[in-house]
């Protein structure tokens, strides 16, 4: 069975909160997403849905990489792609490239302009 287009294990994410405003005492976390766990087959379709501020787009930030997980995994492909943070710039999108297969991945790219992205392969953009 091939691995799973998308898989995220054991995914947090952790807020430092802190007060003061010359000091900044660290005070505590917030966790935004703690534990989330889900896998996406080629040709499987899903949605993150629920209440505001349950971490929907955290999440979705964290898969593409805009954010740094605190603790777990997101693999593409089967490759860790959490371990490429900080490697190949601070934001990656990910944009169908029309190849509706089942191996890609769809996203609104929103800082650039989704022609550049046209035709790339995933590889080739991290």
């Amino acid at each position: 069975m091939p691995a799973p287009l998308l898989e995220l294990q054991d995914l947090k994410k952790y807020f430092l909160v802190k007060t003061g405003t010359v000091l900044r005492q660290k005070v505590g976390w917030v966790k935004a997403v703690d534990g989330v766990n889900f896998a996406i087959d080629p040709g499987e379709t899903l949605g993150l849905i629920g209440e505001s501020g349950c971490g929907k787009t955290t999440t979705s930030k964290l898969i593409l990489l805009q954010e740094t997980p605190t603790a777990g995994t997101i693999r593409f492909s089967g490759e860790n792609i959490s371990a490429l943070q900080g490697q190949h710039g601070s934001k990656v999108y990910v944009a169908n490239n029309g190849n509706f297969s089942g191996n890609t991945i769809s996203v609104i790219a929103t800082d650039v302009d989704a022609k550049e992205l046209a035709g790339l392969a995933v590889k080739d953009r991290f």
